[in-house]
């Protein structure tokens, strides 16, 4: 974590950076979907061989595709047939209320985090709260919550929000 006063900081405070577990596009959809299950996420980076990231591959995925090669006996298929390619990205700025805001979305649950079209890291859903719960750590809570509502409030009167 970064020294940085609490209510500054950014996705790059947050973020998962050690051992972030990927794929490839080329997976096997049952392979991933035990990759997933054995290190418990609900989702990785999908990779192409060129070190891109190409996609999202999610528990949800995996149970429909699984379901499909099950029921219509298909052969085994690679996960960039049933991979999520409308990724939620942020940058390394982006501010921990934004990303609040976008993870507050009951269709997000883990945004990554790029620059210049490399992967630096993820944020799940549990990332956020954990930096969200340093703010009020660091300050008595109603003053967490009124410095909270202040900028909330400021983020709104921003044309274009």
């Amino acid at each position: 974590m970064s020294i940085r006063s609490p209510e500054f900081r950014t996705a790059a405070d947050v973020m998962f950076t050690g051992n972030l577990v990927t794929l490839h596009e080329d997976d096997l959809i049952y392979d991933a979907t035990l990759k997933l299950q054995r290190r418990k996420l609900g989702g990785a980076p999908v990779m192409n061989g060129a070190g891109e990231l190409v996609g999202f591959f999610t528990e949800s995925d995996a149970l429909k595709a699984l379901m499909e090669i099950a029921a219509h006996q298909l052969p085994p298929q690679a996960i960039s047939t049933v991979m999520r390619r409308a990724l939620d990205i942020v940058e390394p700025e982006t501010a921990l209320l934004h990303l609040a805001d976008l993870l507050a979305n009951d269709n997000t649950r883990t945004l990554l985090v790029c620059d210049e079209g490399k992967l630096l890291g993820v944020i799940a859903r549990s990332d956020l709260i954990n930096g969200l719960f340093q703010i009020f750590e660091s300050r008595s809570r109603e003053e967490a919550f009124l410095y909270l509502s202040a900028v909330g409030a400021m983020r709104k009167e921003v044309p274009g929000r």
